[in-house]
This record gives C-alpha cells, structure tokens and sequence, in this order.
C-alpha cells in the first residue's frame, strides 16, 4: 500500500491545541490518571504521571494515517522482541495498540503508547567514547533484527518516497529545488541508497537515552523508513557533526572509529560505505536547508551559522565535512 502524501504542510499540521477535557480523556484510555505534555515537534506527546513510565504520543491524521503508525509500532514490537534496547509498545485499556483520538475541536488524531526511555538525554559534547560504542551496538542489533522483520499490514515507505519531500514544491528558489532532488537521485543511485529494510532514519543523539555506564535506548520511531544501514548511520553522524566542534576532523575519526567498533560486533558494512554516506549527508543538509528556508521567518543564531554557505555546498556538493569521507578515515 503506497503512502500517501501529506495532504497539508506536515510541520504545521501537528499544532494541536488539546483541551483539558482532551487531556483527560486521552489518560483514560491508557488508564493514567494524570498526564503532563512534554513536548514534541511534529507530534504531542504526554508523559503519565501515575502510573509513571509510559510515554503517550498524539499525531495528526494528515501526518501519519493509523495504519502507518501501526506499522512503525509493530517494528518497535519486533525490535525490542529481538532484544534490541528500544522503547516498547503499551496497549491502551482497550487492548489497542494504536487507537484513533478525536479533539474536541474536530481534529483527528492516531495515539498510542509507550515504556519512557530509561536515563536521558545528553549533549554529544558529553559522550564517552564507550557511548558512542554501545551506540554502534544498539545499531547493528537494530539492523540485524530489522533484516528478519516482516511487516504485518501496511508497509512504511521508502526513504525515497514523496511522504519525505520537505516541501519542495513549496520553495520559491527553484534552482535549489532542482538540486534537492538530484541530490537524492544521486544517493539512491549508490548501493547505500537501497531500500532494503526497516530503518529508523533518525537515530540522533536527540532520540537516545543514555544511564551509566554507557546504556542507551532507542525511541522516536516516527520516520522510519526502508533504507539501508549505511543510511541509519549517516543520519547519526549527520547530526553528531551539527554540535559544530572545534576540530570537524578529529572527531569524524574518533566517530566512526569508536561507533564501527561498536557495529562491527553484530554486523558489517559495504566495503564503499564512505561515499555512501557522503551521498546520504548532501540530502540531509539539501533537506535541512529546504525546510529552514521555508519554515522560519527569523532565523535563531544557530541556524544563521548553519546556513551560511549552505546553498552553495549543496549546489556543489561540497562534503559535509570538507573532503570526501575516504579521504579522512
């Protein structure tokens, strides 16, 4: 089954204004009695108080249809069912994994809940070389089990599929348009391009939590696509390389050294791996790039320092990191 395209701006679309009277209601279907809203960008989620320990997200309709969240859940099911540290379903009072949710104010919605993710989160400039060794562990154990899953209904999308387009029809610079989409042409063109198996696209420091000593878990399954696992590892050193370090370099080779140390006891990569995820980083920045041009009127000093130059890096395909990644390692 296709999926299909979101139907309004996909950012936009997740600004839900639950009432309390929604609050409520929501709680009783996962039998809390009280929840607190903790963020979320895309989506709502709420964390239970009492009981504590589960997590409960909300998502729009015209983001993720119920049969798509049902399928990221199921491989959140299989994940942890396989051993890998991940966040686990929880079914509501029903017995529903994932359930439909209306608003009061009409909106329609698709919830479901989870365990909350021992630890927290940390900044990358706080991690250990060993965490960055179990980080290489929990992928290669996430791909291992991923290669076995069988999807059970609707098929999440590939990382190629139009359900992932920032916008780019929405974008004024046309040429920079053109570019975004060869930019993935040429990505899915190489053997790390391939849509192989369930991935979770997403794995950044943002979506792990870390307890002592170097014990992570996995959450925020809400992109996961069929990619490959040279993809899932390129989105990570994407956004390791975002802290903006003083030496860019130094800490590639310390990055891939102690993260492939890691991988390498549950799984191997293709031997051109390298190009692959120089492929894979020109589309996350060409996408990163879009969507900050489209979505933000003033740009916070970050972003400032991030887009500067960025227009032309993409154009040019100028590596992430300067030099082509074969080149560093």
């Amino acid at each position: 089954m296709p999926y299909p395209a979101p139907v309004v701006d996909p950012v936009r679309a997740a600004e839900l204004t639950p009432t309390e009277a929604d609050v409520a209601r929501l709680a009783g279907r996962f039998g809390a009695s009280r929840l607190k809203p903790i963020g979320g960008f895309e989506n709502l989620l709420f964390r239970s108080l009492d009981p504590p320990g589960m997590v409960i997200r909300v998502t729009h309709t015209s983001r993720r249809s119920v049969g798509m969240v049902e399928a990221e859940v199921a491989f959140m099911h299989h994940l942890g069912s396989h051993g890998v540290p991940v966040v686990v379903p929880v079914e509501s009072v029903e017995g529903a994994l994932v359930t439909s949710f209306v608003f009061e104010d009409g909106s329609e919605t698709v919830v479901h809940g989870m365990s909350e993710a021992p630890g927290e989160t940390r900044h990358p400039r706080t991690w250990s070389d060993d965490d960055l060794v179990a980080m290489g562990e929990l992928l290669g154990q996430c791909h291992v089990a991923a290669a076995v899953f069988d999807p059970p209904g609707v098929r999440r999308p590939a990382w190629t599929d139009d359900a992932f387009d920032p916008g780019s029809h929405l974008l004024d610079d046309r040429d920079f348009a053109a570019a975004w989409r060869q930019v993935r042409t040429e990505a899915a063109g190489h053997p790390a391009g391939r849509a192989d198996m369930l991935i979770h696209q997403d794995a950044h420091f943002g979506n792990v939590h870390i307890e002592d000593p170097a014990r992570l878990t996995l959450f925020d399954f809400d992109d996961c696509a069929y990619g490959s696992a040279v993809h899932d590892i390129a989105m990570v050193f994407f956004y390791w390389l975002m802290v903006g370090w003083d030496d860019e370099v130094a800490e590639t080779r310390r990055f891939f050294d102690r993260l492939l140390t890691g991988y390498r006891r549950h799984a191997d990569l293709d031997g051109d791996w390298p190009e692959g995820v120089d492929r894979l980083l020109n589309v996350r920045q060409a996408d990163i790039y879009l969507l900050i041009s489209r979505n933000l009127v003033e740009w916070t000093d970050f972003e400032r320092r991030w887009m500067s130059d960025r227009r032309r890096r993409v154009m040019e395909r100028t590596p992430l990191v300067g030099s082509p990644l074969a080149d560093l390692l």
